[in-house]
């Protein structure tokens, strides 16, 4: 998907998201010898998702398994180095992709490590679920007759119980 808008236009729930987050691996960011391809990796990936029209749902990177990132060989230059990667994404896509988060996290750090355990994880939840707050829009109805219960009950309007 990061290479190709059509791919990222091929996957309709992303029209659909309230949130999109874009997950990067602390451990890349982390080595000398990933670090760069991390980043463009990243970056093409928000670019694709961005041509492809998403652009109703608040974006989020997040970086996952910051402990190792803080560990790996490149961790002396690891702060620098993220600071102007996120510069550069925010020029390059935030007048398009809106306001973007960037969250560091570490779910699991390896024993030993000065990360705490679910590092961040409760912001990220509080994200999504701030971002979740949408009003329900209802597609309209195509006419089309529907055999399985799925359909029926994704073409039908949402019913309250009173």
């Amino acid at each position: 998907m990061r290479d190709d808008v059509q791919t990222a236009r091929a996957h309709p729930f992303l029209y659909r998201a309230d949130h999109v987050a874009f997950l990067v691996d602390g451990g890349r960011f982390g080595t000398q010898a990933l670090r760069q391809e991390a980043r463009h990796d990243t970056d093409m990936l928000i670019q694709s998702i961005l041509d492809a029209g998403v652009d109703g749902a608040v974006k989020s990177v997040i970086y996952t398994k910051w402990d190792a990132a803080l560990n790996g060989d490149g961790a002396d230059q690891l702060e620098d180095f993220v600071e102007a990667f996120e510069g550069e994404i925010r020029r390059k896509h935030e007048a398009r992709a809106g306001e973007l988060q960037f969250i560091r996290t570490a779910a699991r750090p390896e024993s030993g490590s000065e990360v705490c355990r679910g590092k961040n994880l409760d912001e990220v939840l509080r994200t999504w679920l701030r971002s979740a707050r949408r009003p329900l829009e209802v597609p309209a109805s195509t006419g089309v007759q529907t055999t399985r219960e799925f359909d029926r009950f994704r073409s039908s309007s949402p019913q309250r119980a009173d």
